[in-house]
């Protein structure tokens, strides 16, 4: 039995750390999460918070998300009531949300045949079934499987028991047998990231000597437009990642950050937030790449203004 398959019956009712740290043993990457507040917002204390509960409480998110005991013990004395996340990849999670993807999910078992038992986690719409990717790689999808079905795979995340939902109901675990493989069937149906569009050499950038605020405006810039990635809600997370692209640009333009850095540090929150890598690439390439051309002419001045300019 893998490490993976060895996750302990307790979650169900333990706390959130408690929950985090078995993650950990079991091998699986976990991260503190917003927790929704009693009046329907969220801890992130945004006025309007499109996704409660869902987001990362870290500066880099996804990119923190680790095994370390150490580490996780600290973010939950920070955070005792932080949801758990837990990142994908090594894990795939089959997201079941509401009626039309219980019904979607009934359609392609009539077609393929019952999924085999494994971990399944009820949630307040649906569920989340768990299973093993072994050596597929799989990356994230919305409904390519059909209507309330969606795919965590590499470079995501799934909110994990005993995480609380913005309506109150907590995730539980409703199943623990032991993991089991991702069936052959539901792999052929699932997009195959060798066959998206190549993507081309990211282009490089030579950091200039900056100083130490130029280092800080940077990192603060990143960090902000990674959370705003982070909480763009359905429908607004390509125009999201697009203008962060663009404004992050301007700063790479004008020598104060690595295009590939920066190009990769936006590819990982955008296929967090559910965009494929077809979209995520093609949009950070064009957004850093017209960003880059309208540049930044240093920085502002001291207590002025420090939104770069664009869209």
């Amino acid at each position: 039995m893998s490490n993976l398959t060895a996750t302990a019956s307790s979650e169900i009712r333990c706390t959130p750390a408690l929950a985090a740290l078995a993650y950990a043993v079991a091998g699986w990457p976990v991260l503190p999460i917003h927790t929704p507040t009693p009046d329907g917002g969220c801890s992130c204390s945004q006025r309007v918070c499109r996704n409660p509960g869902k987001h990362p409480r870290t500066k880099r998110g996804l990119l923190q998300a680790t095994t370390d005991p150490t580490t996780i013990a600290a973010w939950w004395k920070r955070w005792p009531d932080a949801n758990v996340g837990v990142r994908t990849g090594q894990l795939i999670v089959v997201d079941v949300d509401g009626h039309d993807g219980a019904q979607s999910l009934a359609a392609l078992e009539a077609a393929h045949g019952d999924l085999p038992p494994t971990r399944r986690v009820r949630t307040a719409k649906g569920e989340h079934i768990y299973f093993l990717a072994d050596d597929h790689v799989i990356s994230c999808s919305a409904g390519q499987l059909g209507k309330g079905l969606d795919i965590r795979g590499r470079g995501g995340y799934i909110i994990a028991p005993p995480s609380q939902h913005v309506t109150g109901h907590r995730y539980a675990w409703s199943d623990l047998h032991d993991l089991t493989s991702l069936p052959e069937w539901l792999t052929k149906l699932l997009p195959d990231p060798k066959d998206a569009p190549t993507r081309r050499p990211l282009p490089r950038t030579v950091a200039v000597r900056a100083g130490d605020r130029a280092r800080r405006y940077m990192q603060a810039a990143l960090d902000g437009e990674l959370q705003n990635i982070a909480r763009a809600p359905i429908g607004t997370r390509n125009m999201t990642l697009n203008r962060a692209a663009f404004r992050l640009g301007q700063l790479v333009g004008a020598g104060f950050g690595e295009f590939e850095e920066i190009a990769q540090a936006l590819h990982v929150a955008a296929l967090s937030s559910g965009l494929t890598e077809g979209e995520a690439g093609s949009t950070i390439r064009s957004g850093l790449g017209a960003g880059k051309a309208q540049a930044r002419n240093g920085l502002p001045e001291v207590g002025g203004d420090t939104r770069p300019v664009g869209p």
